[in-house]
């Protein structure tokens, strides 16, 4: 067996010779509140790639209620959860939520979209890596579909302490200008908003 790990999602893959029907994949994943479990026949080593990052990308990151917790109470009312952008037929890009502000309903509506990270895996380059690479893909999504809406890419206070005010982040953050929200994920509050 192996064994593929994922703060929120933890699943099994196994394969066990089948006399009937040749080899056999079986994948099971667990979720708060959901069990997901396949059987595959005839696979191949990257069709068991392809089904294990599907079933790790489908979780939602685990301070994720904790953040939109956070925004209500800094007066946003979200307004997707999570926001589906169709770059083509047959490709939609998910960011985690969406948001409108409830305190500038007088001047005209502020939109977000904000894409959660928690950096809770083994390695916060490898982190930073995937959420810079989803966020530029966001954004330019949203520039091309939606350009009065911001998106922010919201990040837990103690990694913005320790791992993204190392000098060469801070220049890759200047560099493709991320709008970045801290949050503290106990208290469900946000420390900071960076433009």
């Amino acid at each position: 067996m192996t064994y593929a790990t994922h703060p929120t999602v933890h699943s099994t893959i196994g394969t066990r010779q089948s006399r009937s029907k040749g080899k056999t994949l079986t994948v099971s994943a667990v979720e708060p509140d959901k069990v997901i479990t396949s059987t595959i026949i005839e696979y191949t080593s990257a069709s068991i790639l392809r089904l294990n990052h599907s079933l790790l990308t489908m979780a939602r990151d685990v301070f994720h209620q904790q953040v939109k917790n956070a925004l209500i109470k800094d007066g946003w009312q979200i307004t997707h959860d999570p926001y589906p952008i169709r770059i083509s037929e047959a490709i939609k890009l998910q960011i985690d939520l969406a948001a409108e502000s409830t305190v500038a309903a007088e001047r005209g509506s502020e939109k977000i979209a904000v894409e959660i990270k928690s950096f809770v895996s083994e390695s916060d380059i490898s982190s930073f890596h995937m959420a810079l690479g989803q966020y530029l893909n966001y954004a330019q999504a949203l520039e091309e579909q939606e350009p009065d809406r911001l998106i922010f890419l919201a990040l837990p206070a103690g990694t913005y302490e320790d791992f993204i005010q190392l000098p060469f982040i801070q220049r890759s953050i200047q560099r493709y200008q991320v709008k970045l929200i801290v949050y503290e994920p106990e208290s469900e509050e946000i420390q900071q908003w960076i433009n």
